[in-house]
């Protein structure tokens, strides 16, 4: 992932309202997952692009299912009270966490 603006200055929430979706161009598209209205922040889950974060280690969210950690992929995929929508590709695209690949 190229982290240039737009994604360098997009925070993290446990309760995203875009997602990503790999392009054509080795890259991502951020895709809203549902309406977001002026002036909300655009927010992604930073877990679902990231095996192992270590830019940001806390939450600061608020959300109401604020996971107050930042660790990654590998760490939250068999959490199942996780249910990203939208993987990167090579965390394994959409599969859900708990599945049965083991990386």
């Amino acid at each position: 992932m190229d982290l240039t603006s737009p994604a360098r200055d997009i925070n993290h929430s446990c309760n995203p309202n875009t997602g990503i979706r790999d392009n054509d161009r080795g890259g991502f598209d951020f895709i809203a997952l549902r309406e977001i209205v002026p002036p909300e922040e655009i927010t992604w889950d930073y877990e679902t692009s990231e095996y192992v974060s270590i830019a940001v280690p806390r939450c600061l969210c608020g959300e109401a299912n604020c996971r107050s950690v930042i660790r990654g992929f590998k760490y939250r995929r068999h959490d199942k009270h996780w249910q990203p929508t939208h993987l990167a590709r090579y965390l394994g695209g959409n599969q859900l966490p708990g599945g049965s690949d083991d990386r």
